[in-house]
């Protein structure tokens, strides 16, 4: 501005001829002449950077009605959308409601089975201490019992057999490797909880039914098992009735083989109890994991309108800009035009001057 106002102000020193020395009528148009030059420059790069400005403050028109039919098309939208992620997040929050319940009676049914287990071990520790003292007593029932343990050994030799057998044959190592392969599956999902956790826990878990359920066929079906199982029943069908035979007299209310036979039920219990517990422990840890990652969703969501008026905003005052811009360039153009004019009439004056000599 400092530079366009002294160019200015040396170009009207010929609006004039009496400013200017006779002698120097030549130097006094050249000098004008130059000053006429300059301005007509001027005018042509404020012109040219007004046309520069005219297609910025286009564009960025352009760029603010996008913004504003954008915020007017996704507005709705947005919303839409808002409400299904509320509605999901709902939804999840009410299952995860019901897997902490869930897990919550799991445990408590873990305490109640623990419980089971002390009271039937005390129950089967009186058994033995009364059994302790008719063996002490009675040959034959000491024979009998001895005959019931032998029998249950032979059953889980025939079984461990069975099982080592099975595990050599390529199907049966194909069925584990499978669940092994989807056990890691698993614990991979879980470590990255990923939204996949429960479909790929399910064909773990049908995988790993498949196994056993093939397992448990295979040997209930072998014969020495069923054999041995069978005089395994015999023999203890015989203990029980000598046991009853020899306790009768003397009112023992629990033969050692109920209560054993209870014992292992409420461990038995225990184990399954504990195992409802870790599923219910996983299943809740997962469910809210995907409540998580279904409230960064919705946050996501909600933020987006604020994101869309910022960008109208932000087109607006660049607009506001632009335009600020192009209205002092309008005026520089005046100034320039002005200067144009005066220029002009130095010109002539300077040419009239040297006429007249």
């Amino acid at each position: 501005m400092r530079i366009f106002i002294a160019l200015l102000a040396s170009s009207l020193l010929f609006v004039s001829p009496c400013l200017a020395a006779p002698a120097d009528a030549k130097d006094d148009l050249a000098r004008a002449k130059k000053a006429l030059a300059d301005a007509e420059r001027m005018v042509a790069d404020v012109r040219k950077s007004i046309a520069s400005h005219a297609d910025v403050l286009a564009d960025v028109g352009d760029d603010l009605e996008k913004a504003r039919k954008d915020q007017a098309t996704l507005l709705p939208l947005l919303k839409r959308a808002e409400e299904d992620a509320k509605s999901t997040l709902t939804m999840v929050k009410s299952l995860a409601a019901e897997r902490k319940a869930a897990r919550e009676a799991a445990a408590a049914a873990v305490r109640d089975a623990e419980r089971g287990v002390t009271e039937a071990r005390t129950a089967y520790d009186k058994q033995v201490k009364q059994e302790e003292a008719l063996v002490a007593a009675n040959d034959e029932y000491r024979k009998a019992r001895q005959a019931v343990d032998d029998a249950q050994k032979t059953v889980d030799d025939a079984r461990d057999r069975v099982l080592k057998q099975l595990e050599q044959e390529p199907a049966f190592q194909e069925m584990r490797a499978d669940v092994d392969r989807l056990e890691k599956q698993v614990q991979a999902a879980r470590d990255a909880k990923s939204p996949d956790l429960p479909a790929i826990s399910q064909r773990w878990i049908e995988a790993k039914g498949k196994y056993e359920s093939a397992r448990l066929a295979r040997v209930d079906a072998d014969r020495a098992f069923q054999d041995a199982s069978t005089n395994l029943k015999t023999v203890r069908a015989a203990l029980t009735q000598l046991h009853s035979k020899l306790t009768g007299d003397i009112g023992i209310a629990e033969d050692v083989v109920a209560a054993k036979d209870r014992l292992d039920d409420a461990v038995k219990r225990l184990a399954d109890a504990k195992r409802t517990l870790a599923t219910a422990d996983d299943d809740l840890r997962d469910t809210e994991t995907i409540v998580t990652q279904r409230e960064r969703s919705l946050r996501e969501w909600q933020t987006l309108p604020d994101r869309l008026a910022d960008h109208v905003a932000a087109s607006q005052e660049r607009l506001k800009t632009v335009g600020d811009a192009l209205t002092k360039l309008t005026r520089d153009l005046d100034l320039a035009n002005q200067r144009v004019d005066a220029a002009q009439d130095a010109v002539a004056d300077a040419e009239r001057e040297i006429a007249k000599k």
